[in-house]
């Protein structure tokens, strides 16, 4: 959830909380009780999409994370033979590159 979008679903909790605190005070109106009803749907909506996208974000982070790590597992021996023949012919660049 970027900034702007947390910022609304805090007013919206704000609000809905507000209405759960004043109840007695809206139970007059069908149409405030009906509109908290779909304020609270859609709450919990919200949080449960932001749940399944922030789930599916930690897996695809993590499979980069591991992509990344094998990345550099499989270079590491390249990068040590650069090495080790620039040191053996003296090529500064080589030793540089490493």
């Amino acid at each position: 959830m970027t900034n702007h979008e947390k910022n609304h679903a805090d007013m919206y909790n704000d609000v809905f909380s507000t209405m759960e605190n004043e109840k007695t005070a809206i139970a007059d109106t069908p149409a405030l009780l009906e509109d908290q009803q779909e304020l609270g749907e859609n709450i919990v909506s919200i949080n449960k999409h932001n749940k399944e996208y922030m789930d599916a974000i930690k897996g695809k982070t993590k499979e980069k994370h591991n992509a990344i790590d094998y990345a550099i597992m499989l270079v590491n021996p390249i990068k040590s033979a650069v090495s080790s023949f620039g040191s053996k012919t003296k090529n500064e660049r080589l030793k540089e590159i490493t």
